[in-house]
């Protein structure tokens, strides 16, 4: 007898309360230890960005009752198996070690990535972890804007909004495995940040949790837990990162009676340097009767190393060299609903004759066509990549278009014969043609 929305806000209302009682009561049960993995969007990933060091944040029915920073290199130490590396890592971060920690949150699908992850803490004598939190410089940087800057009276620096990612950087010749220095710095910042946070007046936290909720929604926050019913509240609130969650448009895709055509872009840095920061993108998606064109145009506004750049670089071991200077190195992959084949590849004005091409199913059960190529971008230079694949169905009705985790927002243009629309990309949305 309710109005429509007055009844769906009591339901939402019901499902929150018992959400957040089972939420307690979960965390309040014995020991747990979370997994905090603080990824490095500078040097991007497929998940987020490169996961230099972790947070275990250990509790004792429901009260935390240790944090403990890590370097991820000293949990990899701790393995010394070999797993098959997928396709990109297998050609470009591995040096035949296979897949290591440092690079399994390869998969843009979080509970993909997150049960790799995991996997490898258990095989490198951390057995007992409840689950997986995942979050971006983007997110340290949002904090930092509203807490402001941090003092960090050991190391005589002030850590801002601007600088974190330059102070808190884990160069890997400087930071070896075993070594203390960096987890030193990253728990004094975190000991400031703590203090900081719980000084913060009622308008501060408003805007710290509008900036929260907006990191959430660009999947700059990502949870994963190993427990089903705890996940499953994680994928309800959207924290889940998942690849194909179509539950946010329902109203819209039965009102057109169709699925979408999924089309997805991720990146990943492979050239081990911090440069996508300075790193551009606008992507132009044409679907026609016969042919579909995904084309990205990169801009790459670094600037060269300077020499004494080319000496620390230098100085480093191989394996720890940026491979191109500033340049990007992008693994580049599309993914895309299986009903549609690749023809071509260019990259600028070269056909490509060699890429990677392989069906896969998400967590959610998606099937998808992935497709990836390398793409280098050299400093203060563009490139442009371009897709073109032959289509086996009619125009599409509406196109689900995934947002990568770590990515700020990009420039896209989406566009049918009959139809054209521009948009910023900040979230996955739906698009009806």
């Amino acid at each position: 007898m309710l109005p429509d929305q007055t009844g769906q806000k009591i339901v939402a209302a019901t499902t929150w309360l018992a959400d957040l009682e089972t939420l307690v009561t979960f965390l309040s049960e014995d020991k747990q230890t979370w997994v905090v993995l603080l990824q490095n969007n500078d040097e991007l990933r497929a998940a987020g960005g490169f996961p230099g060091s972790y947070v275990l944040l250990n509790v004792d029915q429901g009260r935390l009752a240790e944090i403990v920073v890590e370097d991820i290199y000293d949990a990899d130490g701790q393995f010394n198996g070999y797993v098959s590396p997928p396709a990109g890592i297998k050609e470009y971060t591995s040096a035949n070690r296979g897949l290591r920690l440092p690079d399994a949150n390869w998969w843009p699908d979080f509970p993909k990535s997150a049960e790799t992850i995991l996997r490898f803490f258990a095989l490198g004598n951390k057995p007992h972890v409840t689950g997986l939190i995942a979050v971006n410089l983007s997110t340290a940087q949002k904090i930092l804007s509203v807490t402001g800057p941090i003092w960090l009276p050991d190391y005589q620096v002030t850590v801002t909004d601007q600088n974190i990612g330059e102070v808190l950087r884990a160069e890997r010749s400087e930071f070896f495995p075993g070594s203390s220095q960096k987890k030193h710095l990253l728990s004094q910042t975190l000991t400031q940040l703590k203090q900081k946070l719980t000084a913060l007046n009622p308008d501060q936290q408003r805007q710290l949790l509008a900036f929260l909720l907006s990191e959430v929604a660009e999947k700059n926050i990502q949870v994963y837990s190993l427990q089903p019913t705890l996940q499953a509240i994680i994928s309800r609130y959207r924290l889940a990162g998942t690849l194909g969650n179509t539950a946010d448009w329902q109203a819209e895709l039965t009102q057109c009676q169709c699925q979408p055509v999924w089309v997805g872009l991720v990146e990943s840095n492979v050239g081990i340097n911090k440069v996508n920061k300075f790193v551009t993108r606008s992507t132009k998606i044409h679907f026609d009767q016969d042919s579909t064109q995904v084309t990205t145009t990169f801009n790459n506004l670094a600037t060269p190393p300077t020499e004494t750049e080319l000496s620390a670089f230098l100085a480093k071991p191989a394996l720890q060299r940026p491979r191109n200077g500033n340049g990007y190195l992008n693994y580049y992959r599309l993914l895309i609903s299986p009903q549609y084949e690749l023809k071509t590849i260019t990259v600028g004005q070269t056909n490509i004759t060699n890429w990677d091409d392989q069906l896969l199913t998400t967590s959610l059960g998606l099937e998808l066509r992935q497709i990836g190529v390398l793409v280098a971008v050299p400093e203060q230079q563009s490139s442009t990549v371009s897709f073109e694949l032959t289509n086996q169905t009619e125009l599409p009705a509406a196109v689900a278009i995934y947002k990568q985790s770590g990515l700020p927002p990009t420039k896209y243009t989406l566009s049918t014969p009959n139809f054209s629309q521009e948009f910023e990309l900040r979230t996955d949305s739906l698009i009806s043609l």
